[in-house]
């Protein structure tokens, strides 16, 4: 009589024949594509697409100049920075708006260029880049050639003016002949304690004004911070408190260069016709920007008058 297996076995025969089935490993997410961009651009800036709470590294082609970048970036509102010797990592803060733009001026150790290349970051909540590899535009030999011809150019100009300023000044009796050094003297007036209204990153030293037969000439000594874009004085007007009337300064220059460089100082020099009558000496001085908004004030400044029959020094 053949036998029988007992009912009980048919089902661990059952699950060995058809075993059940097994999860499937999670296939890895896809990384977004890594983008390059090159700085400066045709539009001077390169703009990066960051999403809030979303980090964000950029690898750059040179050593960064880190203290500084790392300040700026902080300033500009980054939740948390990171900086290595040629990457930034930076982590947005979850508050900001969709569609803003915050600007960020990134310095190199080898100081090239000179005034840092600007990245723009741009608010996207959902298009935020993960990573970014950033290369300078170096200069050519053609490229550095010209810009050798516009400095070339630059301290011939400087040195015609130098010439043409001694041969106008020459000596004192020079002075004295076209009435600027009269009777009265040369007046210096410390302007230490004057109300002054400065661009931000700007500092400022020592200022004075010199006062002469007719003629007022201010001199500041000014510092910009590094990080800062260049600084470059275009135009000087003098504003008399009892009108509306502005008189453009006869001269304006920074002694020794044609720009405040970030991390430096320069001597502004402004020189403006004396305010006529009592009521006219109090005025405001405005010294504005090339290509720029960023303006210098010396607001409301009184200037006494000297006593009859006396000398100033």
């Amino acid at each position: 009589m053949p036998l029988s297996l007992p009912p009980v076995w048919v089902v661990p025969l059952w699950l060995l024949l058809e075993p059940p089935a097994l999860a499937q490993p999670a296939l890895p997410q896809a990384r977004p594509p890594v983008r390059r961009v090159e700085v400066p651009t045709s539009q001077g800036e390169a703009e990066v697409r960051v999403a809030p709470g979303q980090p964000i590294t950029l690898l750059f082609d040179g050593v960064l100049a880190r203290e500084v970048v790392e300040r700026a970036a902080r300033e500009l509102g980054f939740q948390r920075v990171a900086v290595a010797e040629d990457t930034l990592t930076l982590l947005p803060a979850s508050g900001w708006k969709e569609g803003e733009r915050l600007r960020l001026i990134v310095h190199f150790a080898d100081g090239q260029p000179a005034a840092g290349v600007p990245l723009v970051f741009s608010v996207h909540s959902t298009e935020g880049e993960g990573h970014v590899l950033v290369s300078r535009h170096l200069r050519t030999v053609a490229d550095l050639e010209e810009a050798l011809a516009v400095e070339q150019a630059r301290c011939a100009a400087r040195d015609a003016e130098l010439v043409a300023l001694g041969e106008s000044v020459g000596s004192l009796g020079t002075l004295v002949a076209s009435g600027v050094l009269g009777r009265e003297g040369l007046r210096v007036i410390s302007l230490a304690h004057a109300t002054w209204k400065l661009p931000e990153g700007m500092g400022r030293g020592a200022t004075f004004l010199y006062v002469a037969s007719g003629q007022i000439a201010l001199e500041a000594e000014l510092t910009l911070a590094a990080g800062e874009r260049p600084w470059v004085p275009e135009a000087a007007a003098l504003e008399v408190a009892v009108s509306e009337a502005r008189t453009p300064a006869q001269v304006l220059r920074l002694v020794g260069g044609t720009e405040l460089v970030p991390g430096s100082n320069a001597r502004l020099v402004v020189e403006f016709p004396l305010p006529t009558g009592e009521s006219a000496r109090e005025f405001n001085l405005k010294v504005t920007e090339r290509n720029g908004d960023r303006e210098l004030w010396l607001y409301n400044y009184k200037l006494k008058p000297s006593p009859p029959g006396t000398l100033k020094r």
